[in-house]
């Protein structure tokens, strides 16, 4: 009976490392299943920033495909206390302190949808015929 005792101890210090290997190999294969979900891969990243640049363009140029380049598409509509300046982003890029109410009604209709110009010298014209 001590001899069993014996050659089973044996055994399992045999048979330790291998245990020991495959149990750490499966705790690493889970834990890298479980955590993957937490990740974003850098091409998913830009599809998506991809995909938020085209939903803030005109409609006009989310048809047109073969357009290479942002745009220099600049729309003006009301801010705040005056007009601002957005690019073809939404982004803000200028405030004009311009008092809205001695304008014409259409005109203030129209700077509350945004009134988009595709070039700075148009823009430029219109904003100092509402200065005047």
């Amino acid at each position: 009976m001590n001899t069993k005792i014996k050659s089973a101890a044996k055994l399992f210090f045999e048979l330790l490392p291998l245990v020991l290997s495959a149990v750490f190999l499966f705790l690493c294969v889970f834990l890298i299943g479980h955590f993957k979900s937490y990740t974003i891969s850098p091409q998913k990243s830009s599809v998506e920033k991809e995909e938020a640049a085209k939903s803030a363009l005109p409609v006009t140029l989310i048809d047109n495909e073969d357009v290479p380049f942002i745009t220099d598409v600049r729309t003006i509509a009301e801010h705040q206390n005056g007009i601002g300046v957005f690019n073809c982003f939404g982004e803000l890029l200028e405030v004009y302190e311009i008092n809205l109410d001695f304008l014409p009604t259409s005109d203030r209709h129209a700077l509350k949808e945004g009134i988009s110009f595709d070039s700075e010298g148009e823009m430029r014209n219109f904003l100092e015929s509402l200065d005047s």
